[in-house]
């Protein structure tokens, strides 16, 4: 956060903003200076997201956003706080423990569907396989943990999720792809249906890339440890972590 104050003068202060926020994220700050003044307030967000509300102490003010900068003009007190809430670069409508509990599959079998959108794109095509490479990979390492990537294809593979036709219908868990959205948006529309929604490809790429981060607290892997001495002496080399 910077605050220019319009006279020269000093400034002491902190801010603190919220990591990785699902659905709605927060920046605070406070400042301490000799005397009030006017002035401009300007702070960052993450590429992406989207003001809701900018409050200085306990009055709502106005603020533009410009890019991925918010700004205020006009009075600065003395002694005062800021307060935003913003729209993350892709807002989670869920909790991450129903995400880590949907049921993608159970016991390395797969049981979800994924459902691109009803005209898909060359790109919509990419992140369908995408998302069903993520499992397919993950269950494949857990087979060959530390051998290359060129390796994979001898693990039989035994949890690739079906691809559904644009339009099929389908039942049982679904994680639906669709372009209903004017911001990147994952929710949950029901226990068994998990949608990631944008309004262009980039928007739907950046959702599906968010919630395979989420799932990565579930299905960890950071590979194997290279040659390094360290390794190399505590017979580590070569060896994937738990």
């Amino acid at each position: 956060m910077q605050i220019v104050p319009a006279i020269e003068t000093t400034l002491s202060g902190s801010a603190q903003m919220s990591w990785q926020p699902l659905a709605e994220g927060t920046v605070n700050a406070a400042w301490e200076m000799p005397e009030a003044t006017t002035g401009t307030i300007n702070m960052r967000l993450p590429h992406g997201a989207k003001l809701l509300a900018m409050s200085l102490g306990e009055k709502q003010v106005q603020a533009e956003q410009s890019g991925d900068v918010i700004s205020y003009r006009g009075e600065i007190p003395a002694t005062g706080t800021v307060s935003m809430r913003y729209v993350p670069p892709v807002a989670v409508e869920c909790s991450a423990e129903e995400i880590l509990s949907f049921p993608f599959e159970r016991d390395g079998q797969a049981l979800a569907t994924i459902v691109p959108p009803a005209s898909p794109t060359d790109h919509d095509q990419y992140l369908v396989r995408f998302a069903r490479a993520y499992f397919d990979y993950w269950y494949r390492r857990q087979a060959n943990p530390t051998g290359a990537v060129s390796e994979l294809h001898e693990v039989e593979p035994t949890c690739v999720l079906t691809i559904a036709e644009p339009g099929e219908a389908n039942t049982g868990p679904r994680l639906i792809i669709t372009t209903e959205a004017d911001h990147p948006t994952i929710r949950l529309d029901a226990p068994d249906e998990l949608v990631i929604a944008g309004g262009t490809p980039a928007q739907r790429e950046a959702a599906l890339r968010r919630l395979l981060q989420i799932l990565d607290a579930k299905y960890p892997f950071v590979g194997a440890l290279g040659d390094h001495p360290m390794y190399v002496k505590s017979g580590l080399a070569g060896q994937a972590l738990d």
